[in-house]
């Protein structure tokens, strides 16, 4: 007997302008349905002649999209000049799911996109994407700072990392973020933990160090129905209290499986320390992507924007890697301010594209001879 389980509505909507500055736009809507039978899960996608298939209720939100687009895009031309070329555009993206028991879920965000060509396009230098819930000033300034940032690592020359030197490393709050959702995140999930050594410790993170997922989560079911528990402690001075199990599995396509899933972690250090800087330190500022290898515990994460200070000079890195094994992150030395920030990013895992975020703010490690860092 079939079940319903999930009814998934999938808009994008875009505004860009191509390689050739000209202005396009472009609409998409995916819409399906998952249904349980048996211990299996059968997937289609609606068409106006099922009965459960609606029309959608989804306005384009194109005047607010075309406003920002065009400041965002006037500083991006003003930042990198006539030498490069430029497509940037903003992405609305509506998802609006409906479980078994008629419970529903919106979401909408802007994703805002560009990439950064050499000028005969035979390399791609810079490629950005920005999450934000809304284009307010506000945020449109804080897209302008990034632009800028980028700006800086592109025109400023750049070194290689030297491999045999002991540098202390410092994170923004964004990629702070994102080293903890990489690092402990993924390999607290239900079907990545049960497979991991980690499963073996107690202790997996430094004493000062807190994590709660489903922070402030105001939902009550996830995607198979299962409760959603929100502030859940996932490690308490360093040591592990929860994994997480039920409540978590969610997917944001009517063609992908729900899956156990990080969403919404909250870092902070129980001792609250200043973040000052040494001429053997690293700041980074963005981590591309990470490769875990989940039952070793083995890590490495993809530096793609970063710089050093000597002498009070600034030197933009070319891309690196940090290696090292999430078993021994309990004996690092690490420090946190308490300027924290909320971010957005994507999370990809086994196919399935979320939208995934978390509270941070800087993180300092002391070097140690776990890690190891090699330019790309």
């Amino acid at each position: 007997m079939n079940k319903k389980l999930l009814i998934i509505e999938n808009i994008e909507y875009s505004l860009y302008y191509d390689l050739n500055n000209s202005l396009q736009e472009s609409y998409g809507r995916l819409y399906g349905i998952q249904e349980h039978y048996n211990d299996n899960i059968i997937i289609h996608e609606l068409t106006p002649n099922d009965k459960d298939y609606q029309k959608t209720s989804y306005i384009k939100p194109y005047r607010k999209m075309q406003k920002a687009l065009e400041i965002i895009k006037s500083k991006i031309y003003d930042a990198f000049g006539s030498n490069y070329r430029i497509e940037v555009g903003i992405k609305n993206r509506y998802i609006n799911k409906t479980n078994q028991k008629n419970i529903q879920e919106e979401k909408n965000e802007f994703m805002i996109i560009y990439f950064i060509y050499s000028n005969n396009l035979d390399e791609m230098l810079i490629t950005q994407t920005i999450i934000k819930n809304d284009l307010t000033l506000k945020d449109i300034n804080s897209i302008l700072e990034i632009v800028e940032s980028d700006n800086n690592s592109l025109i400023n020359k750049k070194i290689s990392i030297s491999s045999d030197k002991k540098y202390d490393l410092i994170f923004n709050p964004y990629s702070s973020g994102t080293f903890f959702h990489e690092i402990i995140g993924h390999i607290l999930e239900e079907d990545n933990f049960e497979f991991s050594k980690v499963s073996e410790k107690k202790l997996i993170c430094p004493k000062n160090i807190n994590i709660y997922e489903n922070y402030n989560c105001n939902q009550m079911e996830d995607d198979v129905g299962g409760k959603i528990y929100s502030n859940i402690p996932l490690i308490i001075n360093g040591n592990l209290t929860h994994t997480l199990s039920s409540g978590n599995y969610q997917t944001e396509e009517y063609d992908k499986i729900p899956i156990p899933r990080m969403r919404s972690m909250y870092i902070y250090s129980t001792c609250s320390e200043n973040i000052s800087s040494n001429d053997n330190s690293i700041f980074i500022e963005d981590i591309l992507y990470a490769e875990c290898n989940y039952y070793t515990g083995d890590i490495t994460l993809f530096v793609n924007k970063a710089y050093s200070i000597s002498n009070n000079n600034i030197s933009y890195l070319y891309p690196f890697t940090i290696m090292f094994n999430v078993l021994y992150f309990n004996e690092f030395l690490v420090f946190m301010d308490n300027k924290k920030e909320l971010h957005k990013r994507l999370c990809c895992k086994n196919g399935s594209i979320i939208t995934v975020d978390f509270i941070s703010s800087n993180l300092k490690i002391l070097w140690n001879n776990y890690i190891t860092l090699q330019g790309v």
